[in-house]
């Protein structure tokens, strides 16, 4: 089939798009959702993308049922866009304490929490968060509470195993 088009003929092809699925939905969809939620690039190019949306004609509620947002959230994207522009939609700076560790001494963290407890002179063979504690202490001289070291274990991956009393 040809169609003219301001005197040329264009060759016109017409395919049958078929419908796409993706399988096990709810994994992807939480999968997905956490992936934008450890970047901040990521949250931002989201809420752009809520905007678009929006700016298309959907409405703040049914954007955010696609996303799996909360509408007051795509509703404050909105006017934060209508205020600022895109700048109003990018991260700003978290208030709250600082962490006690670099990111540096994350890293580093990481490392030593691959090999065992046992190789580092420690009467265990798992990691718990009185061992952290004390490695931490010696390795950065810095004090961290036991529950702090529980979650940097589970930050981490890392299982631990708990002081019985």
């Amino acid at each position: 089939m040809v169609r003219r088009i301001h005197g040329y003929q264009i060759p016109v092809c017409r395919l049958m798009a078929r419908k796409l699925e993706v399988t096990k939905t709810d994994i992807v969809q939480k999968a997905l959702r956490q992936e934008v939620q450890c970047c901040p690039q990521l949250r931002f190019a989201h809420r752009l993308h809520c905007i678009l949306l929006v700016g298309a004609g959907g409405s703040c509620y049914e954007v955010a049922k696609v996303f799996g947002d909360n509408p007051r959230s795509v509703e404050r994207w909105v006017r934060q866009f209508q205020r600022s522009g895109i700048t109003g939609l990018k991260e700003k700076p978290h208030s709250g304490r600082h962490p006690k560790l670099a990111d540096e001494q994350m890293r580093q963290l990481e490392f030593v929490l691959d090999d065992r407890p046992c190789k580092l002179g420690y009467p265990a063979d798992v990691w718990s968060s009185q061992l952290l504690r004390a490695e931490i202490l010696r390795r950065f001289g810095i004090t961290l509470s036991g529950r702090h070291c529980q979650r940097l274990l589970k930050t981490l991956r890392q299982s631990y195993a708990r002081q019985n009393c």
